[in-house]
């Protein structure tokens, strides 16, 4: 028969075991078991490990509850009840800042606004939204968010074409300094920019090189237009093409019956330095066709450029879950022009080069510390907002 002492002695034991037990089987995380996906897409696997299939495609800051937890990889449930495992790497216990919700309410800016069933042009439409009609936010994925209509459909929308409630939609009247001066905008047309980071370009159209990037709420000079392309003056006297779809007009622009021919591979000596010796030069490495092949997810990239050069020193080094290496470079000063406020904010001054799994046999890898050249195809990634080459088709070193 056991003593009390011994009795009390192996039952506490046995006791702390337990509860050591369940404290490992539990999900180590900081925020009631829910983590959100980080700033990139995720795959949803059917099992802890890469060798198990994709079963579904998780958009960045989506919410995840935890059921539990296997080395680095968690188990985790979607809102609408749908199961798998990620890699804990790529979740956190806060939203990542492209998810945050910057306002409540919106009101839809554009006629027929698609309604989607996720945050991308690749998802379905479900519905067309009015223009004028009032939707609730309930969560954002870089530039698309998540809204109820007053009718209790949800879905998904591009928030370009939407305004904050409280937000004016009229043209405000410009200051002094940005009275038109020339006879061709003598008109008496203005336009308020209605997105954030609204790209000014040399030409109308999308292929054109982006000059400067405009701030929400700015007002422009309009000088005419061509199509879908208004050609605009800013206070500071500079000129350029913004899409209409993202100005919101006041009066009635002459048209341009002869736009501009800049060539779109052919940039200006403004915006692009002359290669140095040590510098490959673009056309040697530029890919025929379509420039985003192989890459995953497309939609979500807007080509600058067909093709780019540039160097720098290699500052992070990452591999992202859909296979891409992925690292940053620290720009050398003569090519600095390509970053935008994203970049230089959220990526803290650093260019984006993505390697892609089709290349990476062919392209080297270089390491931390690394001054290199590299070509490829220059765009923005719409769902961060930031500038990159994506797909690189060449890495060289450099002395």
């Amino acid at each position: 028969m056991l003593k009390p002492d011994n009795a009390r002695s192996k039952f506490t034991s046995l006791f702390l075991l337990i509860l050591i037990l369940l404290t490992l089987a539990l999900p180590v995380n900081a925020n009631g078991n829910i983590v959100y996906v980080g700033d990139r897409t995720l795959n949803l696997r059917a099992g802890p490990g890469l060798n198990f299939t994709s079963i579904a495609e998780l958009y960045p800051g989506e919410p995840l509850a935890v059921i539990i937890k296997d080395g680095l990889w968690l188990n985790v449930k979607r809102a609408g009840g749908q199961s798998g495992w990620v890699n804990g790497f790529y979740v956190g216990s806060t939203l990542p800042n492209s998810a945050i919700v910057q306002y409540k309410t919106v009101i839809v800016d554009t006629g027929k606004l698609n309604l989607r069933s996720g945050p991308g042009l690749k998802y379905s439409s479900i519905a067309e939204i009015p223009e004028g009609e009032t939707l609730n936010v309930i969560a954002r994925s870089g530039l698309w968010i998540n809204v109820q209509r007053t009718n209790g459909m949800t879905g998904w929308v591009n928030k370009t074409y939407t305004r904050p409630v409280g937000v004016t939609a009229s043209a405000p009247q410009p200051a002094a300094t940005a009275q038109p001066s020339s006879p061709s905008s003598s008109s008496g047309s203005f336009a308020v920019v209605n997105s954030a980071f609204v790209n000014l370009r040399a030409g109308p159209g999308f292929e054109f090189d982006v000059l400067a990037e405009i701030p929400f709420g700015e007002t422009l000079v309009v000088v005419g237009r061509s199509g879908a392309w208004i050609n605009t003056r800013r206070s500071n006297g500079q000129e350029g093409w913004a899409s209409s779809a993202v100005l919101k007009l006041s009066g009635t622009a002459p048209i341009i019956s002869s736009p501009p021919t800049l060539s779109p591979t052919k940039p200006s000596s403004s915006l692009t330095p002359t290669p140095t010796a040590t510098t490959p030069a673009s056309n040697a490495f530029c890919r025929q066709g379509n420039v985003l092949a192989g890459v995953h997810d497309p939609d979500r990239l807007q080509v600058l450029r067909t093709c780019l050069t540039v160097t720098g020193v290699v500052a992070e080094i990452t591999t992202a879950d859909d296979g891409d290496v992925t690292f940053r470079l620290r720009l050398d000063s003569a090519y600095t022009w390509t970053l935008n406020d994203v970049n230089r904010t959220r990526l803290r001054g650093y260019l984006q080069i993505e390697i892609i799994p089709a290349d990476q046999d062919s392209v080297a890898t270089p390491t931390i510390g690394d001054r290199v050249a590299v070509t490829g195809a220059y765009v923005t990634d719409t769902v961060h907002g930031w500038n990159e080459i994506h797909p690189a088709w060449q890495v060289d070193t450099l002395p």
